[in-house]
């Protein structure tokens, strides 16, 4: 028996070991895609005049085209993440309980301060506030600012349980504590208005970073219940559920793990309020930097009503601004202006003095709040590290 053992055993060593090398020779095909986030490198040239840099060249090429890599990286990151709640990278993407996917480790150590949001920088931070307010109240408009809850602060309960034991003295609340008294500007955070409803509909995506419909929806809601305080009287839309679209989706946490196609959500889509009455206009075509920021198409998004004596809205954006949500904002605006600063979050001053809104809003995801201080309303050059402010 002993002997029969250690032959298959002997077996098995060698037929792991030949069967790569003879699917190399026959350049076998991986059914699965090269995932990573980067093109696969390329087979270096064999030169003999140049031999010093080649092992290491050839190195990346065998890793990256190794027999059925693709099948056995995804195998690996479905079964770590899966059954054991292990992320294959930490840095990037959190594997919580029950499905849900959560930012890196800096984006969460950043949001339960465990990287600090000390005096100072919440000084600094509401001091650019405060100076954007002026600056808007010169150029005619209101600057107004949303902070929207990260997927952390409204679903703590599925964070690894190292992550919620954290979470206490967090960052925005001792930004908004502060900005009750010293900030001009009208400030908005959103947590308690979408906690309000975590009962009654799924709000967030489970394998992904941002809101779903519903949680878009009742994000609209409060902020024109907020900004009614203006006197407008903005009617809201009151939705029948029976305008919504079953679809599934895999979410951009699930991508970065290279499981996309077996960790989607059943989404409820809205179809269209407020086509009727919003439509696409021509855009100004201001500026945006496109040899590194892949979104230059959405940089600027344009609407108008068919009401075009209701007052202007600009808003400096990011992708949480969804179509949905830039349709419902715009019924109740006649010029309605997004604008994807890369993240940046800026005042965006020629833009506010060309487009003259009423309303400059600006929406940020709360991972962003520190941009406030770094990017202020002098000129930032374009292609700034955005993921430096976590």
């Amino acid at each position: 028996m002993k002997r029969t053992f250690s032959i298959v055993y002997i077996i098995a060593v060698c037929i792991i070991l030949v069967v790569p090398g003879i699917l190399w020779t026959i350049d076998a095909e991986d059914p699965r895609p090269f995932f990573d986030n980067r093109l696969p490198a390329p087979k270096p040239e064999f030169n003999l005049a140049r031999l010093d840099p080649y092992p290491a060249q050839f190195e990346s090429y065998f890793n990256d085209h190794f027999p059925y890599r693709n099948s056995a990286i995804f195998t690996l990151n479905y079964s770590d993440a899966r059954f054991f709640n292990k992320s294959p990278d930490a840095s990037a993407v959190t594997v919580g309980t029950h499905g849900w996917l959560y930012g890196g480790t800096d984006q969460l150590q950043s949001l339960l301060g465990i990287k600090p949001f000390t005096d100072e920088m919440i000084t600094a931070t509401i001091a650019e506030l405060n100076y954007r307010y002026e600056r808007c109240r010169e150029a005619g408009a209101e600057y107004r600012l949303v902070i929207i809850p990260a997927k952390s602060s409204l679903y703590p309960e599925y964070l690894p349980t190292a992550y919620r034991a954290e979470r206490e003295n967090l960052p925005v609340e001792a930004f908004m504590n502060r900005c009750k008294t010293e900030c001009k500007a009208p400030v908005l955070y959103l947590l308690d208005s979408l906690r309000a409803h975590k009962t009654e509909r799924l709000l967030y995506q489970r394998s992904d970073s941002h809101w779903n419909d519903d949680g878009t929806y009742f994000a609209y809601r409060s902020i024109i219940n907020w900004m009614n305080t203006d006197g407008a009287n903005r009617k809201l839309f009151d939705l029948d559920r029976s305008q919504y679209t079953e679809g599934e989706r895999a979410g951009d946490y699930s991508g970065m793990l290279g499981l996309g196609d077996y960790w989607k959500d059943t989404l409820y889509f809205l179809n269209g309020p407020g086509d009727s009455i919003v439509h696409e206009r021509n855009r100004e075509n201001y500026p945006c930097d496109s040899s590194w920021f892949s979104y230059c198409y959405q940089y600027e998004i344009a609407y108008q009503n068919t009401d075009t004596a209701l007052p202007g809205l600009l808003v400096i954006r990011d992708s949480y601004t969804n179509n949905l949500m830039q349709r419902l904002l715009g019924s109740h605006f006649g010029r309605t202006t997004f604008i994807w600063d890369y993240w940046q979050h800026k005042l965006n001053l020629e833009i506010v003095q060309k487009e003259k809104p009423k309303v400059v809003l600006c929406m940020m995801s709360e991972q962003f709040l520190r941009n406030i201080m770094r990017y202020k309303c002098v000129d930032e050059p374009g292609g700034a590290n955005f993921m430096s402010a976590y």
